[in-house]
């Protein structure tokens, strides 16, 4: 009888050990679909970009994130694979309107999947709601179908808080900040939006911005991160931690 049960108990414990595994399996697959790559550097040549993309195809990541002049690039590198091409576009935020449509038009044009904007600058620093509005409508008018995301990322809380406010009211698919901007976001009314995560560097980072509501998370080290998400989701706990 004795025999039994332990049999019984270790066919359980070996049920379990196989459900965790599952488990972390099925969180690493999320966190990746998740991660955009983000090749917008302007020092980033033909090479380095082609490695980005290889490594966001071999590791299914959701997107690669590059600029106006990359997109039909990182397009045909990408092919098929499902990874997807997100643009950057607006430059320093300061160009005008007229400029930031045409670069938009051409990133769709060319396979851009969703389009992340700098809205202008010295509009948020001045409080010119208004202007903001007439850009982000503007812009998503040239990009048709293709969701537009604010970059608010590394501006004052105020700022943050009234493109957020802008994004909402003049109907941008939502916005992207930094982890320690999250609440001035929503403070802003991007809660009724989507909010992307900008310059995740650590799985505790990722993490901490997938709990805050992150949609997508974008880093500028993807294969280091995929590297600590294999170690610290996958691996298997040493033996002392089983028992």
């Amino acid at each position: 009888m004795a025999e039994a049960e332990n049999k019984i108990s270790a066919e359980e414990a070996a049920e379990f050990a196989e459900f965790k595994k599952s488990r972390r399996e099925a969180e690493y697959a999320l966190a990746l679909g998740k991660l955009v790559a983000d090749a917008s550097m302007p020092m980033l040549g033909d090479a380095a970009l082609k490695g980005v993309c290889e490594s966001a195809k071999r590791c299914a990541l959701y997107g690669v994130l590059v600029s106006p002049v990359r997109v039909a690039a990182a397009k045909k590198m990408l092919g098929a694979s499902g990874v997807r091409v997100l643009c950057l576009a607006g430059g320093t935020g300061e160009s005008l309107p007229a400029v930031k449509r045409a670069e938009v038009r051409r990133a769709v044009r060319q396979g851009a999947r969703e389009i992340y904007l700098f809205p202008c600058r010295s509009a948020l620093a001045e409080g010119r709601e208004g202007y903001l509005k007439r850009e982000v409508k503007s812009v998503r008018r040239a990009a048709k179908k293709t969701p537009v995301m604010l970059v608010l990322g590394g501006l004052p809380p105020a700022q943050v808080a009234l493109g957020a406010r802008a994004a909402r009211e003049s109907g941008a698919e939502g916005v992207c900040v930094r982890q320690d901007e999250f609440l001035s976001a929503v403070e802003g009314g991007a809660g009724r939006l989507r909010i992307d995560a900008l310059c995740a560097e650590s799985v505790q980072s990722l993490e901490a911005c997938v709990r805050m509501g992150a949609m997508r998370v974008c880093t500028p080290c993807p294969e280091h991160l995929t590297e600590l998400m294999q170690r610290e989701l996958l691996s298997e706990p040493p033996a002392a931690l089983k028992k």
